[in-house]
């Protein structure tokens, strides 16, 4: 687990990402990973929609603040 902390990390500094930003990344990544049980890069399409559903009906989040804008 602790390689793509490091690499995500690694990548956030190099794009100049203010400190709070990458705990607040970090922090979603690692609700990601528990849900899943695996690291990211390893994760299929339909993981992640079961997480985006996950985090709709259980933490009440808004398609808003989990879909990209257009």
């Amino acid at each position: 687990m602790q390689d793509w902390i490091q690499s995500m990390t690694f990548s956030m500094e190099l794009r100049g990402f203010a400190k709070s930003t990458q705990k607040t990344y970090l922090a979603h990544m690692m609700r990601f990973y528990s849900f899943c049980g695996k690291p990211p890069a390893s994760v299929g399409y339909d993981e992640v929609r079961a997480f985006l559903h996950h985090a709709i009906s259980t933490r009440k989040l808004s398609n808003g603040n989990l879909l990209p804008v257009s």
